[in-house]
């Protein structure tokens, strides 16, 4: 495991040099990344013409982000550990290494559950079907 994550840092570090702002390490970091949209597929906009009315949307979509599962953990802090005894110099997006730290306070507990960052995702992209699709407001207790 510290193994492919050394390598798949080496990757990115390279990346982001050689096609600098053009290349965002994070959308190519596997479940590791953090949310993104996709980029728009075959010409299709994500708005619907003004003359539709949309009664139903099914939407196939992963989780909000969340804390590692405890094995993805594991190589977390073995490359946390790697970074903190290394001597380099991290440059451009990646100049937050020498001082990150793992985000886990509670590492029994924490991991698999969605972080206040994953649950606040999927509040966004509810608030943003709402609006797009002009549902109604629904009940009372709705806030947007």
């Amino acid at each position: 495991m510290v193994t492919s994550l050394t390598t798949l840092f080496a990757f990115l570090s390279i990346a982001t040099l050689v096609y600098g702002a053009e290349f965002n390490p994070l959308h190519h970091s596997g479940p590791a990344s953090p949310y993104f949209d996709a980029p728009s597929q075959f010409g299709v906009p994500p708005s619907i013409p003004a003359q539709c009315t949309v009664d139903q949307a099914a939407y196939i979509v992963r989780h909000g982000s969340r804390f590692p599962e405890p094995g993805s953990f594991a190589g977390w802090q073995a490359l946390f550990n790697k970074l903190q005894n290394a001597t380099y110099t991290a440059i451009g997006p990646l100049a937050f290494l020498p001082s990150w730290v793992p985000p886990i306070d509670d590492v029994p507990h924490e991991p698999l559950f969605l972080s206040s960052t994953g649950a606040k995702e999927a509040f966004d992209l509810g608030v943003e079907l709402r609006k797009r699709y002009r549902f109604t407001k629904g009940g009372d207790n709705f806030t947007v």
